[in-house]
């Protein structure tokens, strides 16, 4: 299925449900008249199967709430990098630094082996910038942001590299954008889009992969309501394709246990890098791993 504006996709997807589901597509435009098309892009009629769209209703909406850009220092509670958290975010130290890209203000993060071994941990290598921001109970957002990887080597780890995260309570990662260079995605390494789907720290979670080029920015858009029930929704597309259409809750209660005192539970977002290394992941090295991230805006309704 392709959802198209004036003759131009703004979404193309697999439809695989097989009872009523909604899809989500997000456009700018302009004032004035436009035409909205669903197209159905490979109709299927033979003597053993036929293959059918069925379109029921289409919803046409405006956010009721303000838009605002995270890619302030001023949005930033803290960044953590080289064996410290620098907070406020405006002590910048050398692996973080604020960049110009065509897309508006962007951060690029950089990895190394001889900086940034975790506080929390001697087998991750990480610089991270934590959002002084809280997922809301019963909001629906929108999130919009660009990646950026130069070529590089990703360490051969089920988290090669961990780009963007609603980390859920203590213990889960939430929803996030992962990289994956052990071969289980299009491409090696691939994005990797993990979904909580249980609380508690029960590691119980749902992924999809999806190709990454390296040197090019790829656009991702996660439409997401946060609620224990299930009306909630999480929807990540990426360069105009929908790799993630998960509903019910977006997060636990029972993350609550594993919230450390003066935490609060309810998700929370951190972005940059960091990665698995050391013996338990039989990986020695993390390189110079770099990312930049950048036109980062939230709209709420």
């Amino acid at each position: 299925m392709s959802v198209l504006i004036d003759g131009k996709a703004i979404l193309t997807t697999t439809v695989s449900a097989t009872s009523w589901t909604n899809y989500t597509a997000t456009a700018t435009i302009t004032a004035g008249t436009h035409t909205l098309s669903i197209a159905f892009t490979n109709a299927l009629s033979t003597f053993f199967c036929s293959r059918a769209l069925f379109l029921d209703t289409v919803t046409v909406a405006t956010p009721t709430a303000a838009t605002g850009a995270i890619a302030q220092y001023s949005d930033l509670s803290l960044v953590f990098a080289r064996h410290t958290y620098f907070n406020p975010a405006v002590a910048l130290p050398p692996d973080f630094q604020t960049v110009s890209t065509p897309y508006g203000p962007g951060f690029q993060f950089v990895a190394s082996d001889t900086t940034d071994v975790t506080l929390w941990d001697s087998a991750m290598k990480a610089v991270l910038a934590k959002a002084n921001w809280i997922a809301v109970a019963e909001q629906t957002q929108q999130w919009d942001f660009y990646v950026y990887l130069p070529s590089q080597q990703i360490v051969t780890s089920w988290n090669g590299g961990v780009l963007w995260e609603f980390h859920s309570g203590g213990a889960n990662s939430g929803n996030d954008v992962t990289l994956d260079n052990t071969g289980r995605g299009p491409t090696n390494p691939s994005f990797r889009f993990g979904v909580e789907t249980a609380g508690g720290g029960s590691g119980t979670d749902a992924w999809t992969w999806a190709p990454l080029v390296f040197n090019a920015w790829h656009h991702f858009t996660i439409n997401v309501k946060w609620s224990e029930g299930s009306d909630g929704f999480y929807k990540l597309t990426m360069d105009g394709t929908q790799y993630v259409n998960h509903t019910g809750p977006t997060y636990y209660a029972a993350d609550n246990s594993q919230t450390p005192a003066g935490q609060n539970a309810n998700p929370f977002l951190q972005f940059g890098f960091y990665a698995d290394i050391g013996a338990d992941n039989r990986v020695a090295s993390v390189g110079n791993s770099q990312v930049t991230i950048a036109g980062i805006t939230r709209t709420t309704s």
